[in-house]
């Protein structure tokens, strides 16, 4: 919702206005917070639907202002390699103008398998690839890190000032025991630059940010 989206990057919030516009601000300001309550109606029902990841990729970016409370610009679909496809879902540039590439899998990919014979855990196949895709991504940035940053700054007039790239795998993930949930971690800390984002934590920072809304803006 582009209107949305550019109310967050600074259209109207958080910034004093003349008495004389409080009416028109206050209209703005209920036709954004009636948004945000609909997204955020329509995000907890898409979570309970099994939407492919085309769905989803389409959702953040109609409603990448969701992502923008953490980031300062949220790209789709930039290619980081010259003459090949190398083409993250997002490309998000943080407010220390460094860059992390998002790549989004299904709310119901799974996370981690289960090795009952010897009571261990370890990514399933879909984070395998993903973790590797990733690590080509951030490969090919580094390798066009001078053409890379001359295009962001021609064409979205984004200063990028270190070479620093790290990526970010969105899942719905959910630990089913502690000990899935200690090995979770555990396999994590063996990623460099690499985290993962739940669907859970973007749905919790809406309400966060609607029940600041409503109560102290």
């Amino acid at each position: 919702m582009q209107s949305i989206n550019a109310f967050w990057m600074g259209n109207g919030f958080n910034h004093r206005k003349p008495l004389a516009a409080a009416s028109r601000r206050s209209s703005v300001e209920g036709s954004y917070l009636a948004s945000l309550q609909q997204i955020h109606r329509e995000f907890e029902q898409a979570l309970q639907q099994d939407h492919p990841e085309p769905w989803w990729q389409r959702f953040i970016e109609r409603h990448s202002f969701i992502l923008l409370r953490s980031y300062f610009a949220c790209l789709p679909k930039l290619n980081l390699a010259i003459g090949q496809s190398k083409i993250p879902d997002f490309l998000l540039v943080t407010y220390q103008q460094t860059l992390e590439i998002l790549e989004i899998k299904s709310p119901s990919t799974p996370v981690m398998r289960c090795d009952k014979s010897r009571n261990n855990y370890y990514w399933s196949t879909h984070i395998n690839k993903a973790i590797a895709q990733i690590s080509s991504y951030e490969e090919n940035a580094h390798r066009n890190t001078a053409s890379l940053h001359r295009y962001l700054r021609e064409h979205y007039n984004l200063e990028i000032s270190s070479n620093s790239i790290s990526g970010i795998i969105l899942v719905g993930y959910s630990a089913k025991s502690q000990k899935e949930q200690q090995e979770f971690d555990r396999q994590c800390s063996t990623l460099t630059n690499i985290r993962f984002l739940t669907y859970e934590q973007l749905l919790t920072a809406l309400r966060q940010h609607i029940f600041i809304f409503e109560n102290f803006l």
